[in-house]
């Protein structure tokens, strides 16, 4: 078996297409590992740039996982136990080359570096490279990134539009400010839409002159409106008498008086009033003398007959000419403003963003790519990148644009790049470019396929993800058309199944054949329907399927491998939300429940509302109409009746009051959390909310928007920065993963989801109810391609030529929409198809429709053409009715909770030292501080020469805020920088614990000695960077009926000095945090920081005394506890673990005597590899 992932060069431009499901990541995390063995570059040497941290994140994982398994391969041969092509080719390779230590090491070397490789999105990496070569590229070195810049933007647009609109005369200004398209907002997603396509050809519509147009159209219309205001009833009385002489479909009395009572309201506004105003229009062409001499009766026409004539009629004509004239200069006038409104707002904001030196992401990408053309300064940047990067991987290619393209040529290909063995390998697949409105361009990848030689293009075509009945079907439907997208340069070349084993989906209800037939086309029979019928016949016969399939799985008939069939292997890949809903809805009619995967925004959800209110309550307990919007709210649910009620008697509503003066003071002590889950506690809000519709989707929005304030309290702890914060969210879109609306349930449900959001998963069986609708393309941004050119066209009227090529193009990203559809599917697809055919849809313009040509008058004959698609005529149905399985019913009833057994519980380092809690309790979370609470106990100093860390913080201070204060610095700051420079953050976390900050410079001093302290002769803090560290690194230890008594006794044989402890008997996890784990030359050590007073000088803190406060405090046993975590943590994710060589020790380190010159206030502790085995079989024995 051959692969690109092996066989291709390791120099050069190398593009490789990777279809659907054909192994691209693996095809990534190969490329890199043969890099650092074949090329013995460093990982840091290799750039990988995909498009979305997701992405990015999963990509890391990935070819981490792949470099520690091919290490472990070649270390240990012997347990290479499946097969595995690419491990094979690598164990060859290395034994050809006779370099198997060689290659053993730079793996090691690779793994043990890993946080220093660059695997991050196209935009992380312009950030860091404008920021790192700033004088080449000509950035600013203080620069603020801005995640979301339709804030400013609309604030551009408002200022244009205040501006121009001052100027322009009413009746303009009126059809902007009553026009949708020219609301500030919708003008805003405008420019930014333009703005994304960066280096599109902009075509500006003509205007022809019409100085007095609007003049005399007004003129025209005072006169009409005069004349019918004046002279209504002579003409209606017109009609009434020579009604007999004009056509009576055309005019009945009946229909006559509709319109004088539309010209009655009409005749009373001025010129902007009417314009656009299509029933008006119709009148006024029915009253005009042209449309009266049309409409005559046949023998009125052979006498020469007439209807009387009036000045009211030829004005009607002349108004219904003039309005048709000035609409079409409006129009025009409006396609103009926004031309000239996108070239404004691009240079103001590329100008606002300077003076303030911030850069929004495509600005940067922008930026990165211009250094790079600039003459002599580009070629010095480019130089620099490939020094940095020798060899790039860009992943998800298809989704770029030529901005980005632009980078990757000016740095990779380039006569210097090939001189200097460089490497860039282009994977992607243009099949599955369907994120054009993000501002990705197709045609970029087939410019850049076209540019690099056939021999060094290659394509992924085994698919592992999918059944082989499966990948044969949709090889046969994609190859119904020849050009399959309907793109010339995009082709569709056949897959083969790969080796992947997968569990069969087996009805037993059915025959072998149906079986062997996982491409489901249900069509409906009829001549023709819309698009509201179309979705409800699909949607409910999808949903009808779906009962088919649990039913037959309630009765064990339905399969998948050796397990039932579960709701949790459905999904409905839907093509927008308001679908997912749709199919929501009918799925709760059948009694099944369904989660919406969603990648709105929970800031811009109802929730946040709620959420809003709550926090100003909180903030101002005082403001009682803010307490009273949250009183009403369905969080509370107090009626209008019970509000008055208690309004109206003092001590009641003094209550309410003071629940929320509760909550405000939570918030002051203990934070934003802890108020809100009381909150929730004592106003019953939870159940209060399950019982709501879509309860568990508000919960999950609530509880989310709880979290990412928590989180954001830490940056923000007062009241009033938090709620502006939040308030801000709401007002602005943003482009954080965080922000995106999370599953509600993890239940076994049936997922909904948008199809763009599947892109990249798999799951057992797809239903897709919508790609037999045609994409709507009355509503677009005119933008298409010309001879390769990108092109805006916002004339007024769009030639055929420019028309056809829009519709062709939407057509062709509807076509790689449906492939990322169909390709999902791991065992089932599910699609549907329903003749669409109106005057404004044709149904073979999508995708489905397209594919089918050639069947849609004879749907059954596709089975005789491909056996491996079943195809099926269904009608118009009723929702069938799940009848879920007795085992699942008390998921919906109301029972008691079992009680946690007695003695289970979660415990912690003092929870063992204090011992005075009763071990019955069901749950206890307690941290691990050594002197919580106390007061420092500082005697006076017999001299003045003590220095002033002994004194830290004087007599009143409790004892955890300078721990806490100290150790939160230690968690949030780099050694490696100059204590000096951590003043601004000392200040702040020395008031953020009550320390008055006039001891930021002593601090200061002090911290800088701790940093430089021996630990020992070749080790210092100082050295350590960030990434050989991990801070506040939390652990759970499972415990079952651990007997404190038999802890203590191990220790002591092991020659550990520790006090007894009160007998207990636990089963549940010992809990715990170590400040911090640092890795240095190949070993893993523990460092816990201790601000303990032991005196005013540095004598005080030899190791002698030292011994005595670790045995008193017991903080031998908590150092043990500590090793106990560190050695099982090692042992699950170091292959070749051996705590001899990997397993450091442990360093207490009581900072107040730490300091550059000695080892005071040091205390080095080695745990035996014995005392970690036994203390390790201890927890894990069951007596």
């Amino acid at each position: 078996m051959t692969t690109p992932a092996l066989t291709c060069p390791l120099i050069g431009v190398q593009l490789i297409e990777a279809s659907a499901g054909t192994g691209k990541t693996w095809t990534l995390s190969a490329l890199v590992a043969r890099l650092i063995v074949q090329r013995q570059l460093e990982i840091k040497q290799v750039l990988a740039i995909t498009f979305t941290k997701a992405a990015a994140a999963e990509l890391r994982d990935r070819i981490r996982q792949r470099l520690v398994q091919l290490q472990h391969g070649l270390a240990q041969p012997q347990s290479n136990l499946e097969p595995d092509i690419f491990l094979d080719y690598m164990t060859g390779w290395v034994h050809a080359k006779r370099c198997q230590s060689q290659a053993i090491a730079l793996l090691d070397n690779a793994i043990a570096n890993f946080d220093e490789a660059t695997i991050t999105t196209i935009n992380g990496f312009c950030q860091a490279e404008l920021i790192e070569q700033a004088l080449a590229s000509g950035m600013p070195f203080e620069t603020k990134l801005l995640t979301d810049i339709r804030p400013l933007v609309e604030e551009l647009v408002q200022d244009y539009c205040r501006q121009r609109w001052q100027q322009a005369h009413p009746v303009l200004v009126s059809y902007f400010i009553n026009h949708a398209d020219f609301q500030p907002s919708a003008l805003a997603s405008f420019v930014l839409t333009v703005l994304q396509k960066g280096q599109a050809r902009i075509i500006k519509p003509e205007i022809a002159t019409h100085k007095m147009l609007v003049e005399q159209t007004q003129l025209l219309w005072q006169d009409f409106a005069a004349v019918w205001l004046q002279q209504r009833a002579t003409i209606a009385q017109l009609f009434v008498e020579h009604i007999h002489l004009l056509d009576g479909k055309s005019f009945k009395l009946a229909s006559l008086e509709k319109m004088y009572a539309l010209l009655d309201i009409e005749c009373q506004h001025q010129l902007q009033g009417i314009l656009f105003h299509k029933a008006l229009k119709e009148a006024l062409k029915r009253f005009s003398r042209a449309h009266l001499d049309e409409k005559r009766v046949s023998k009125t026409v052979k006498a020469n007959q007439y209807f009387p004539s009036h000045p009211f009629f030829v004005l009607a004509e002349q108004v219904w000419a003039k309005l048709e004239e000035l609409e079409a200069y409006v129009l025009a006038v409006g396609f103009s403003f926004k031309a000239n409104l996108v070239g404004v707002i691009k240079y103001q904001l590329l100008a606002r963003l300077s003076a303030e030196q911030s850069q929004s992401f495509d600005m940067q990408i922008k930026r990165l790519a211009e250094a790079l053309t600039e003459p002599d300064v580009g070629a010095v940047l480019a130089q620099q990148l490939r020094q940095k990067y020798p060899v790039a991987l860009v992943d998800e290619f298809q989704d770029t644009d030529d901005f980005q393209y632009q980078i990757l040529q000016h740095i990779y290909i380039q006569p210097e790049a090939q001189q200097q063995h460089c490497a860039l390998f282009l994977v992607g697949d243009p099949k599955q470019a369907i994120y054009g409105f993000r501002g990705a361009d197709v045609y970029t990848y087939l410019k850049a396929h076209d540019a690099i030689h056939k021999q060094q293009r290659y394509h992924l075509d085994t698919n592992q993800r999918s059944v082989s009945p499966l990948v044969n079907a949709l090889n046969n439907l994609f190859n119904q058309q020849t050009n399959t997208f309907k793109q010339d340069k995009i082709h569709y070349q056949e897959v083969k199944t790969g080796a992947r084993e997968h569990a069969p989906l087996i009805d037993v209800r059915e025959s072998t054949q149906a079986n062997l037939q996982p491409l489901r086309l249900s069509y409906w029979p009829t001549e023709k329907t819309n698009k509201e019928q179309g979705l409800a016949w699909a949607i409910t016969n999808a949903v009808n399927e779906v009962v088919h399939l649990l039913t037959g799985a309630n009765q064990k008939q339905v399969f998948l491998g050796e397990r039932v069939l579960q709701a949790k292997d459905i999904v409905f890949l839907v093509r927008s939300h308001n679908e997912g809903e749709q199919c929501r809805a009918v799925l709760a009619q059948a009694g099944i429940k369904a989660a919406v995967q969603s990648k709105d925004k929970v800031f811009q959800t109802p929730e946040a509302d709620d959420m809003a209110r709550v926090l100003a309550a909180f903030a101002e307990p005082h403001n009682e109409a803010k307490v009273r919007a949250v009183l009403i709210s369905r969080l509370c649910s107090a009626t209008l009746t019970q509000l008055l009620v208690w309004q109206e008697d003092a001590r009641q509503w003094t209550q309410q009051l003071m629940r929320f003066q509760h909550y405000h003071k939570l918030w002051q002590q203990k934070g934003f959390m802890v108020a809100w889950r009381d909150f929730l506690q004592q106003e019953q809000a939870i159940a209060r909310i399950s019982h709501l519709p879509q309860g568990e989707r508000i919960l999950t929005n609530l509880l989310h928007l709880a979290d990412l304030l928590h989180e954001e309290y830490r940056q923000r702890s007062g009241m009033r920065q938090l709620s502006d914060w939040f308030n801000q969210q709401r007002r602005q879109t943003t482009d954080s993963e965080a922000a995106e609306l999370r599953l509600e349930s993890d239940e076994n449900l049936v997922k909904i989801t948008t199809i763009h959001q599947s892109k990249g998963l798999e799951y057992p069986i797809v239903f897709i109810p919508s790609l037999w609708q045609p994409p709507r393309t009355d509503k677009l941004t005119p933008f298409y391609h010309q001879q390769d050119e990108a092109i805006f066209n916002l004339s007024q009227q769009l030639d055929e030529q420019a028309q056809q090529q829009i519709i062709a193009e939407v057509l062709s990203e509807d076509l790689r929409l449906a492939y990322v559809a169909l390709t999902r599917a791991v065992q089932r697809c599910y699609i549907y198809w329903c003749p669409l055919q109106t005057s404004t849809n044709d149904g073979r313009l999508s995708a489905l429709g397209y594919w089918l040509e050639s069947y849609l008058s004879d749907m059954p004959r596709l089975m005789q053409v491909c056996p491996d698609i079943r195809v099926m005529a269904q009608g118009m149905a009723d929702v069938d009715y799940w009848q879920a399985p007795l085992h699942q019913q008390p998921l919906l009833a109301v029972k008691t909770a079992p009680k946690v057994g007695r003695g289970f519980r979660l415990t912690s380092f003092s929870s063992l030292q204090q011992g005075a809690k009763s071990h019955y309790q069901e749950a206890e979370v307690l941290e691990i501080k050594d002197d919580e609470g106390k007061e420092i106990i500082i005697e006076e100093p017999d001299d003045d020469v003590a220095l002033a860390r002994f004194n830290f913080a004087g007599k009143s201070v409790l004892a955890k805020n300078v721990g806490n204060c100290l150790h939160q610095l230690f968690e949030l700051v780099d050694f490696r920088q100059e204590v000096s420079t951590w003043d601004s953050l000392i200040e702040q976390q020395l008031q953020n614990h009550g320390i008055i900050t006039t001891w930021t410079p002593d601090v200061i001093s002090w911290l800088t000695d701790v940093m430089q302290a021996p630990l020992r002769p070749d080790l210092h803090l100082k050295d350590l960077a960030p990434w050989q560290t991990l801070r506040e690194l939390d652990f759970h230890l499972p415990l079952h009926k651990l007997q404190t008594t038999a802890f203590i006794r191990c220790l002591r044989q092991h020659g550990v000095s520790v006090a007894d402890l009160p007998y207990q008997e636990i089963t549940g996890f010992l809990k715990g945090s170590i400040d911090l784990v640092f890795y240095h030359q190949g070993r893993y050590f523990i460092a816990d920081y201790k601000s303990n007073h032991l005196g005013h000088r540095f004598e005080d803190y030899q190791p002698a005394l030292l011994h005595e406060a670790m045995y008193s405090h017991g903080y031998y046993l908590q150092a043990a506890i500590y090793a106990l975590a560190l050695h099982r943590w090692l042992t699950s994710r170091l292959l070749n673990y051996k705590p001899e060589h990997h397993l450091g020790g442990v360093f207490y380190l009581f900072i107040r005597g730490m300091h550059a010159q000695g080892q005071e206030g040091i205390l080095p502790w080695q745990p035996s590899v014995a005392l970690l085995e036994d203390l390790s079989a201890l927890l894990e024995e069951t007596p």
